[in-house]
């Protein structure tokens, strides 16, 4: 009996692990900033944001307007924008400006709806590939990677 406690142990500390790294700031003055996700290789240039997140567009719209809420609603919080891809939609150099473009959206979108420029420490950044929160391997994982994410930088 007590080996199966042991086997399980690692599985534990990893999810420990991965939860200790969301956002502990955040967590602890229980904000809920939430990603928001777009269809693949999008925005194309010149493209609405409504027209680029992912479907359906109204919650991925209603997420970045809640988003927008509690950074207006806690003048404090500092936060940077950073957009990811999934490993399927573009290659190397791509991924990179296809991530930045993402995040240059959203940190628009967030300015032109009345969030201070002050809260978003500096310009947008595309990771692309890096850091997939979802199973590359599955359709569901890939669309979770092709995200933009407010990380948490600073609350007072």
């Amino acid at each position: 009996m007590q080996h199966r406690i042991y086997a399980r142990w690692p599985a534990l500390v990893t999810f420990l692990v991965a939860i200790a790294a969301l956002s502990p700031l955040a967590w602890s003055f229980g904000l809920d900033i939430r990603p928001i996700n777009f269809k693949s290789a999008r925005p194309l240039y010149d493209e609405r944001l409504q027209d680029a997140v992912a479907e359906p567009g109204g919650d991925s719209m209603a997420i970045l307007q809640m988003n927008a809420d509690t950074l207006i609603s806690y003048p404090t919080l500092r936060v940077k924008v950073v957009g990811f891809t999934d490993d399927w939609e573009c290659t190397g150099n791509e991924c990179i400006q296809l991530s930045l473009r993402r995040a240059s959206y959203v940190q628009d979108w967030l300015i032109s709806h009345h969030v201070p420029r002050k809260q978003i420490v500096g310009d947008p950044e595309g990771h692309g590939s890096a850091d997939p929160v979802g199973d590359p391997a599955t359709e569901e994982g890939r669309a979770r990677n092709r995200r933009v994410e407010l990380q948490v930088i600073s609350f007072q």
